[in-house]
Protein backbone atom coordinates (compact mmCIF):
# COMPACT_ATOMS: atom_id res chain seq x y z
CA UNK A 1 0.00 0.00 0.00
CA UNK A 2 1.33 3.39 -0.87
CA UNK A 3 1.43 6.45 1.34
CA UNK A 4 -1.20 9.17 1.05
CA UNK A 5 0.90 12.13 -0.09
CA UNK A 6 -1.70 14.77 0.73
CA UNK A 7 -1.74 13.66 4.38
CA UNK A 8 2.06 13.87 4.48
CA UNK A 9 1.97 17.42 3.06
CA UNK A 10 -0.64 18.56 5.60
CA UNK A 11 1.33 16.86 8.39
CA UNK A 12 4.47 18.70 7.28
CA UNK A 13 2.66 22.05 7.29
CA UNK A 14 1.31 21.28 10.78
CA UNK A 15 4.78 20.41 12.07
CA UNK A 16 6.19 23.65 10.67
CA UNK A 17 3.35 25.59 12.34
CA UNK A 18 4.09 23.89 15.65
CA UNK A 19 7.77 24.74 15.18
CA UNK A 20 6.79 28.38 14.61
CA UNK A 21 4.98 28.52 17.95
CA UNK A 22 7.76 26.60 19.73
CA UNK A 23 10.32 29.11 18.44
CA UNK A 24 8.22 31.88 19.98
CA UNK A 25 8.05 29.88 23.20
CA UNK A 26 11.83 29.44 23.26
CA UNK A 27 12.38 33.17 22.73
CA UNK A 28 10.23 34.52 25.57
CA UNK A 29 9.44 33.67 29.16
CA UNK A 30 6.79 31.08 29.95
CA UNK A 31 4.30 33.62 31.36
CA UNK A 32 4.70 35.85 28.29
CA UNK A 33 3.76 32.94 26.03
CA UNK A 34 0.36 32.72 27.73
CA UNK A 35 -0.10 36.43 28.49
CA UNK A 36 1.01 38.89 25.80
CA UNK A 37 1.03 41.73 28.36
CA UNK A 38 3.37 39.98 30.80
CA UNK A 39 6.70 41.40 29.62
CA UNK A 40 5.03 44.78 29.19
CA UNK A 41 7.11 45.75 26.15
CA UNK A 42 4.24 47.80 24.70
CA UNK A 43 5.87 47.64 21.25
CA UNK A 44 3.38 47.67 18.37
CA UNK A 45 5.49 45.10 16.53
CA UNK A 46 5.64 42.75 19.52
CA UNK A 47 1.92 43.09 20.04
CA UNK A 48 1.15 42.54 16.33
CA UNK A 49 3.33 39.45 16.11
CA UNK A 50 1.82 38.09 19.33
CA UNK A 51 -1.76 38.64 18.17
CA UNK A 52 -1.03 37.21 14.71
CA UNK A 53 0.50 34.13 16.35
CA UNK A 54 -2.53 33.70 18.60
CA UNK A 55 -4.99 34.07 15.74
CA UNK A 56 -3.22 32.19 12.97
CA UNK A 57 -1.00 29.56 14.55
CA UNK A 58 -1.33 28.89 18.27
CA UNK A 59 -3.18 25.62 18.89
CA UNK A 60 -4.38 25.44 15.26
CA UNK A 61 -1.43 23.46 13.96
CA UNK A 62 -1.42 21.21 17.01
CA UNK A 63 -5.08 20.44 16.37
CA UNK A 64 -4.35 19.56 12.73
CA UNK A 65 -1.41 17.39 13.76
CA UNK A 66 -3.50 15.64 16.42
CA UNK A 67 -6.28 14.98 13.91
CA UNK A 68 -3.77 13.50 11.49
CA UNK A 69 -2.25 11.40 14.27
CA UNK A 70 -5.68 9.90 14.97
CA UNK A 71 -6.27 9.32 11.27
CA UNK A 72 -2.86 7.67 11.04
CA UNK A 73 -3.74 5.26 13.84
CA UNK A 74 -6.93 4.23 12.07
CA UNK A 75 -5.20 3.91 8.67
CA UNK A 76 -2.37 1.85 10.20
CA UNK A 77 -4.91 -0.46 11.83
CA UNK A 78 -6.97 -0.87 8.64
CA UNK A 79 -3.90 -1.63 6.54
CA UNK A 80 -2.66 -4.18 9.08
CA UNK A 81 -6.07 -5.90 8.95
CA UNK A 82 -5.93 -5.99 5.13
CA UNK A 83 -2.51 -7.66 5.32
CA UNK A 84 -3.86 -10.27 7.74
CA UNK A 85 -1.74 -9.09 10.65
CA UNK A 86 -2.69 -8.72 14.30
CA UNK A 87 -3.66 -5.08 13.97
CA UNK A 88 -4.43 -4.24 17.59
CA UNK A 89 -1.19 -5.76 18.87
CA UNK A 90 0.86 -4.05 16.16
CA UNK A 91 -0.78 -0.72 16.98
CA UNK A 92 -0.18 -1.15 20.69
CA UNK A 93 3.46 -2.12 20.09
CA UNK A 94 3.97 0.88 17.81
CA UNK A 95 2.50 3.22 20.40
CA UNK A 96 4.50 1.63 23.23
CA UNK A 97 7.64 2.53 21.26
CA UNK A 98 6.24 6.04 20.80
CA UNK A 99 5.64 6.26 24.56
CA UNK A 100 9.25 5.30 25.27
CA UNK A 101 10.51 7.94 22.82
CA UNK A 102 8.08 10.48 24.29
CA UNK A 103 9.19 9.69 27.84
CA UNK A 104 12.84 10.13 26.90
CA UNK A 105 11.95 13.40 25.19
CA UNK A 106 10.22 14.69 28.34
CA UNK A 107 13.54 14.32 30.13
CA UNK A 108 14.96 16.92 27.74
CA UNK A 109 12.00 19.19 27.10
CA UNK A 110 8.74 19.75 28.98
CA UNK A 111 6.78 20.51 25.79
CA UNK A 112 6.72 16.92 24.55
CA UNK A 113 3.45 15.66 23.10
CA UNK A 114 4.52 12.21 21.91
CA UNK A 115 3.87 10.61 25.29
CA UNK A 116 0.37 12.11 25.33
CA UNK A 117 -0.31 10.74 21.83
CA UNK A 118 0.95 7.30 22.85
CA UNK A 119 -1.34 7.25 25.89
CA UNK A 120 -4.35 8.38 23.81
CA UNK A 121 -3.74 5.94 20.94
CA UNK A 122 -5.37 2.88 22.57
CA UNK A 123 -8.54 4.93 23.09
CA UNK A 124 -8.55 5.86 19.40
CA UNK A 125 -8.15 2.18 18.50
CA UNK A 126 -11.03 1.33 20.84
CA UNK A 127 -13.27 4.13 19.53
CA UNK A 128 -12.71 3.49 15.81
CA UNK A 129 -15.90 1.45 15.53
CA UNK A 130 -18.17 3.63 17.65
CA UNK A 131 -21.16 5.24 16.00
CA UNK A 132 -21.01 8.80 14.67
CA UNK A 133 -23.53 9.90 17.31
CA UNK A 134 -21.48 8.43 20.14
CA UNK A 135 -18.32 10.10 18.84
CA UNK A 136 -20.12 13.45 18.39
CA UNK A 137 -21.53 13.38 21.94
CA UNK A 138 -18.12 12.41 23.33
CA UNK A 139 -16.45 15.18 21.31
CA UNK A 140 -18.88 17.84 22.51
CA UNK A 141 -18.45 16.63 26.07
CA UNK A 142 -14.66 16.72 25.82
CA UNK A 143 -14.86 20.33 24.61
CA UNK A 144 -17.58 21.46 27.03
CA UNK A 145 -16.04 20.00 30.20
CA UNK A 146 -12.73 21.91 30.05
CA UNK A 147 -14.65 25.05 29.07
CA UNK A 148 -16.88 24.73 32.14
CA UNK A 149 -13.85 24.04 34.34
CA UNK A 150 -12.06 27.11 32.91
CA UNK A 151 -15.05 29.33 33.65
CA UNK A 152 -15.25 27.97 37.19
CA UNK A 153 -11.50 28.44 37.70
CA UNK A 154 -11.63 31.99 36.40
CA UNK A 155 -14.35 32.83 38.90
CA UNK A 156 -12.00 31.77 41.70
CA UNK A 157 -9.20 34.21 40.70
CA UNK A 158 -9.05 37.61 42.36
CA UNK A 159 -9.59 40.63 40.04
CA UNK A 160 -5.99 41.78 40.59
CA UNK A 161 -4.66 38.51 39.16
CA UNK A 162 -3.09 37.27 42.37
CA UNK A 163 -3.19 33.51 42.41
CA UNK A 164 -2.67 32.97 38.69
CA UNK A 165 0.81 31.67 39.35
CA UNK A 166 3.81 31.64 37.08
CA UNK A 167 1.89 30.84 33.90
CA UNK A 168 0.08 34.13 33.79
CA UNK A 169 1.86 36.33 36.27
CA UNK A 170 1.23 39.92 37.13
CA UNK A 171 4.27 41.76 35.74
CA UNK A 172 4.90 44.00 38.76
CA UNK A 173 4.39 41.16 41.22
CA UNK A 174 6.75 38.86 39.27
CA UNK A 175 9.37 41.59 38.87
CA UNK A 176 9.32 42.29 42.61
CA UNK A 177 9.71 38.58 43.29
CA UNK A 178 12.88 38.32 41.16
CA UNK A 179 14.31 41.68 42.27
CA UNK A 180 13.80 43.69 39.07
Amino acid sequence: MKRIASLDVIRGVAVLGILLMNVVNFGISVPAYFNLDFDDSGSVLDRSVGIAGELLADQKFMAIFSLLFGAGIVLFHERAVLKGRRAVWLSLWRNLLLAVIGFLHTLVWDGDVLLVYAVCAPFVILARRWSDITLAVLGVGLVALPLALAVAAQASVAPDGVGLGEYWGVAGEMNDAVGI
